[in-house]
């Protein structure tokens, strides 16, 4: 794997983990698909990146994650180039592949 490609994921991985306590828990492998942007629960086709898996579900006090809260005073003008840089969008099958990793991983841990 690219190392840049596992910077990137780790930096994603931090954020969530700052605004979103427990998000991997409900990130459902099975669907992921780091090219596609929509998540739809009830419909067996449907998948999704990991910002679209998040944003589709509320945490336990019922908020959304937002990515452009988790900007924290960055220019929102460039998401585009935040989520790049944090593992959210570019090289799709490495950045996919780096996710499910990380993920897997996690779930391991005791």
């Amino acid at each position: 794997m690219n190392a840049d490609v596992a910077t990137r994921v780790a930096r994603g991985m931090a954020v969530l983990d700052r605004e979103l306590p427990g998000w991997w828990q409900r990130i459902n492998l099975d669907r992921l698909d780091m090219a596609g942007a929509t998540y739809f629960p009830p419909r067996p086709t449907s998948c999704g990146c990991i910002l679209a898996q998040v944003n589709a579900l509320p945490d336990r006090d019922g908020n959304y994650f937002d990515q452009r809260d988790a900007l924290a005073g960055e220019d929102e003008a460039d998401i585009a180039g935040w989520a790049e840089d944090h593992g959210f969008n570019g090289q799709y099958e490495e950045l996919e592949q780096a996710w499910r990793r990380a993920i897997t991983t996690r779930r391991a841990a005791p």
